[in-house]
């Protein structure tokens, strides 16, 4: 009993204290607010802001350019363009002529232009790239006014195609109906701009670029063909070059246009990227075009000349990789893809198709190689052999 009694005293007395120290707590947080707590957070609150890091201003030319490019009002933009191109590192200035690609308008796009000009021919610096760009850039901003500029003077050139480029990039339906108002445009004129036509709508809809180039007919599909099968490649990626070709197939049979439509499109694509350089690359695209059309043409054959080029042994490699894989095994290669594959290496190098049996002695042509190889040896070895006497 006497425990419960000095317990539940103990229990008041602390229950007690807290209350006193939270309304001393109370009071003394009050006071603080009265006369000085005010003063003292605004001083703290000072302290915090002194001990921020300063806001760090830019510290080379070139960043104050960028900062100016991006500040000034659009009609002072014109009066940069000098100073950008000024400006010797190549990668900074490409940047600052980003910034004012992006500060173009309808009001200054004209005298931007042409300050690129006034540089060029005040310091003699050629700016080529600089100046297809804006003028791409100037397309898009205001189509059909500058196109018929060009029109007046300079419809011909390749800035002009630019521009024409960039107005198809924003609305290529507006910039193909403005080209089919212009009839009296010269035949290589009006290819240039069927391309740039094609090239600017391929940018942002590379399935509405397909239907365009589609509805095209005679000398002005024939014109835009290469462009065309160039584009849908670098754009849309090879894989859907091969299904256009493929649908065009479909639909066109035996049309000799559809084989000109395959030779551009093959072309376009065994003779770029890996395709130069590696045999597994090629055979891969080789396989997937041959599937959709056949090698009556040979293809194989012209892929192997570009190879065998870099590598005296690219044919055979290119060969081997074709008998591994699912299109060509089991098959024959013709005599010609032989003969342009291995007699070509043991004419250039008959030591390095030596080194290629012995390092690839599972190759399923490797029996056929070796022959060839034997047979060239024993040629040569009697050609070097004394005459027999009479």
């Amino acid at each position: 009993m006497r425990n419960g009694t000095i317990a539940a005293g103990l229990l008041v007395t602390l229950s007690a204290g807290f209350m006193v120290g939270r309304i001393t707590s109370s009071s003394e947080t009050a006071h603080d607010r009265g006369d000085g707590g005010s003063a003292d957070r605004t001083a703290a609150l000072k302290t915090r802001v002194a001990e921020r890091p300063p806001v760090e201003r830019p510290s080379t030319p070139g960043a104050r350019l960028r900062q100016e490019i991006r500040a000034q009002p659009a009609d002072r933009i014109p009066q940069l363009v000098f100073r950008a191109l000024e400006t010797g590192d190549p990668i900074l200035r490409r940047q600052l002529m980003s910034d004012l690609y992006s500060r173009m308008d309808h009001t200054n796009y004209r005298e931007m232009m042409n300050q690129i000009l006034e540089v060029s021919n005040a310091t003699a610096r050629e700016y080529p790239e600089e100046y297809l760009l804006m003028s791409m850039r100037a397309g898009q901003i205001a189509g059909q006014t500058v196109m018929e500029d060009w029109k007046k003077n300079g419809i011909t050139t390749e800035a002009a195609s630019k521009s024409f480029t960039g107005w198809a990039q924003v609305d290529p339906e507006a910039a193909r109906r403005w080209l089919e108002a212009n009839p009296d445009f010269d035949g290589s004129t009006r290819s240039k701009l069927f391309n740039a036509l094609l090239t600017g709508a391929m940018i942002n809809d590379p399935a509405s670029a397909t239907r365009l180039y589609g509805s095209l007919q005679g000398e002005d599909r024939e014109r835009a063909l290469a462009t065309f099968t160039n584009q849908i490649v670098q754009v849309a990626g090879k894989e859907s070059g091969v299904q256009w070709l493929h649908d065009l197939k479909a639909s066109g049979g035996d049309d000799p246009y559809v084989r000109r439509a395959a030779t551009s499109l093959f072309d376009r694509i065994l003779w770029s990227g890996a395709n130069r350089r590696n045999a597994a690359s090629l055979a891969r695209d080789l396989e997937s075009l041959i599937t959709t059309f056949p090698d009556d043409a040979d293809w194989t054959t012209r892929g192997m000349g570009q190879i065998r080029d870099r590598k005296v042994t690219g044919g055979i490699e290119l060969l081997d990789e074709l008998a591994r894989g699912p299109v060509f095994k089991g098959k024959e290669f013709s005599q010609r893809q032989w003969n342009s594959a291995v007699d070509f290496a043991l004419q250039r190098d008959h030591a390095a198709v030596d080194r290629w049996l012995q390092e690839n002695p599972d190759s399923p042509i490797h029996a056929q190689v070796q022959e060839m190889a034997e047979k060239k040896k024993a040629q040569a070895a009697a050609a070097k052999a004394p005459p027999a006497p009479n």
